[in-house]
């Protein structure tokens, strides 16, 4: 059971700056991606995906300061497209995040 808070990050009203940065990672050639399998991927059954992660602060002004972990997402066969994902939970496994997106 997930009972992590997480965040499809595309699908939010951020800043152009914040779509750059993850941008950048996407398409940086240093950028190294971790192949791992995602069961039943949206339906389709077991599919092959890349992750990269790394942790992070989220901050608003007048509000705290909230410790994240951030993971993007592609499909090497580019059958979707990139997606991001926000965890308010920094320790946690960048491949639990993506499978309790999966089993959502």
């Amino acid at each position: 059971m997930c009972i992590f808070i997480f965040i499809i990050l595309f699908s939010l009203p951020v800043s152009p700056q914040l779509h750059k940065h993850y941008n950048k990672i996407l398409t940086e050639p240093a950028t190294i991606w971790q192949q791992v399998s995602g069961p039943g991927w949206h339906g389709t059954g077991e599919r092959r995906i890349e992750i990269t992660s790394a942790s992070a602060v989220w901050h608003h002004s007048g509000l705290p300061v909230v410790p994240v972990r951030w993971v993007l997402i592609r499909d090497p066969e580019n059958r979707f497209e990139p997606q991001g994902l926000l965890c308010t939970d920094p320790a946690r496994d960048p491949t639990q995040i993506v499978t309790c997106l999966i089993l959502s």
